[in-house]
Order: C-alpha cells, then sequence, then structure tokens
C-alpha cells in the first residue's frame, strides 16, 4: 500500500517534469490515481476486515476469551503518554 501511495506521488510529479509547468494533464492524472488509491484502499479493508474477519484480534474465541486482553482506559492512555514523550 505505501509502494502504491509512493507511485502515485511521484508518477504526478514526474510528468509534470516532463512536460513542463504549464502541463494540464496533470491535474487529470492525479484525479484518476486518487480515485484508483481510494479503490485500492477500500478493497484492502474489504479483504482485511470482511473475509478475515475470524483472524482479526479481539474477536472472541471458542473458549469465550478474546484474542488478547482488554487493557484498561487509564493503561492505554499511560502508554500514549509515554510514547508522544519518547518522541518528542
Amino acid at each position: 500500500m505505501l509502494t502504491l501511495a509512493t507511485i502515485g506521488l511521484i508518477l504526478p510529479a514526474a510528468l509534470q517534469r516532463v512536460l513542463g509547468a504549464g502541463a494540464s494533464p496533470v491535474a487529470s492524472l492525479s484525479v484518476w490515481i486518487s480515485i484508483v488509491l481510494l479503490a485500492v484502499y477500500a478493497s484492502n479493508l474489504f479483504f482485511a476486515l470482511v473475509t478475515h474477519a475470524r483472524c482479526s484480534p479481539g474477536r472472541s474465541t471458542p473458549g469465550g476469551r478474546g484474542a488478547w486482553d482488554p487493557v484498561s482506559v487509564g493503561r492505554a492512555l499511560g502508554v500514549l503518554t509515554a510514547a508522544t514523550i519518547g518522541v518528542a
């Protein structure tokens, strides 16, 4: 997915570089690339969430427990705060 997004960013810029600054097909190409990327993203979401729903973490297992244990809101906020401080 990241490779497709990178190609979607580079392709219009390369076309504009080749055709010159006043090239009108660049805007049309950018719109079509964005439509294709949205379709690929939607297809990926459908594939991951619908066709592989049983593989998703947090779904119930036959034993009644989820694949992961639930985390409290306080602990989640603490981890988020620590990660934010660590990055800054």
